[in-house]
């Protein structure tokens, strides 16, 4: 017997109301919607397919175990028929029992009879409903804040960043220029201004203490690390590095010295120098 789709549904509808002992849950329904649809999508043929994973997604069942428990409610409840697929790659096949419509679902209160009155009698209590005042309310549609669309309007152009100590000052007072500069920006910029302060009172003392650029770190070094924080660290007791004429002169020094040293050696044995 072929299988009318909406008196289908009002069979199973007036089912549940008629069997409330059933324990039927949401899953039920939702499964058997499914099926119905599915039955529909075959053309309302006896034995149509369901693969378990379509039915599972169809009827919004997550559980693969609440699906089948379902199911086999179905079938003990004499709803459906079910044959298992030949093998793991054949869908099992579905058959609706016909159902019909018992007419036990609770019914709407019955509408107002308005064939009873007159024309004029509905023509008035239109105009009394027409004319009753309206209660206000303060809700906003979600739109009210929205600024009209029109060909005049520019987008909004972004703040320019203020920076109190700019990269291209950073750039020239650390003195060793490698890496990427459009790589380093945006790190500069994402600094507080209490950072960039502090590098800039930083850098003389860092460059007094490491006089030799190749020695000093790279720029994106400096910055990933926060080398504005390190400990430095100077030669000769808290002065800084010698430079080449520091190193000349203290060499000379040494040399006159040692000189001196020999002269002296030399008059007191009587030793005279050529």
């Amino acid at each position: 017997m072929r299988i009318n789709g909406f008196e289908q549904i009002k069979g199973f509808y007036s089912w549940v109301f008629e069997n409330q002992d059933k324990n039927v849950k949401p899953q039920h329904v939702s499964l058997y919607i499914f099926m119905v649809n599915q039955n529909n999508r075959n053309n309302w043929i006896e034995w149509f397919k369901m693969p378990f994973d379509l039915a599972m997604a169809g009827s919004c069942i997550s559980s693969k175990k609440t699906y089948y428990s379902c199911l086999d409610d179905l079938m003990e409840w004499k709803l459906i028929s079910y044959e298992k697929g030949a093998n793991a790659w054949r869908a099992p096949l579905i058959r609706l029992e016909v159902l019909k419509d018992t007419s036990t679902v609770p019914q709407c209160e019955p509408q107002q009879n308005f064939n009873s009155t007159t024309e004029e009698e509905s023509t008035e209590q239109l105009d009394e409903q027409l004319h009753e005042p309206q209660g206000t309310h303060n809700i906003k549609p979600i739109t009210y804040n929205l600024k009209p669309i029109t060909g005049n309007n520019k987008p909004e152009q972004a703040p320019d960043i203020i920076i109190n100590y700019s990269f291209d000052d950073f750039w020239d007072d650390y003195d060793k220029k490698v890496g990427k500069k459009e790589k380093l920006i945006p790190k500069w910029q994402k600094l507080k201004d209490l950072d960039r302060e502090l590098i800039r009172d930083f850098l003389p003392k860092y460059k007094l203490a490491q006089p030799n650029k190749k020695f000093r770190k790279n720029p994106e070094t400096f910055l990933n690390n926060q080398g504005w924080k390190d400990e430095l660290i100077f030669d000769n007791d808290g002065k800084t590095g010698s430079t080449i004429e520091q190193k000349r002169a203290e060499r000379n020094e040494l040399v006159n010295y040692a000189g001196n040293i020999l002269a002296n050696i030399a008059a007191k044995h009587g030793i005279g120098c050529a």
